[in-house]
């Protein structure tokens, strides 16, 4: 089954796409998944069709439902 997890991602973008002409930013990401390691790897899948890159992930939790 899956369930909803929040991640805290650091991603690498391509030169001119962030306003401000940095080429990293960090974002919060919120997907289903049937685990980290799922959620992980959609959001990588996500980030690649932009031409992002993943760095890494300080955290990554389920949603707490209650």
């Amino acid at each position: 089954m899956e369930i909803l997890w929040i991640a805290t991602c650091e991603v690498s973008v391509e030169p001119g796409v962030l306003d401000s002409g940095r080429t990293l930013a960090f974002t919060n990401i919120v997907t289903w998944g049937k685990s980290s390691e799922d959620a992980l790897a959609k959001i990588r899948a996500r980030f690649a069709e932009y031409k992002w890159t993943l760095i890494g992930c300080e955290q990554i939790n389920p949603v707490d439902h209650e």
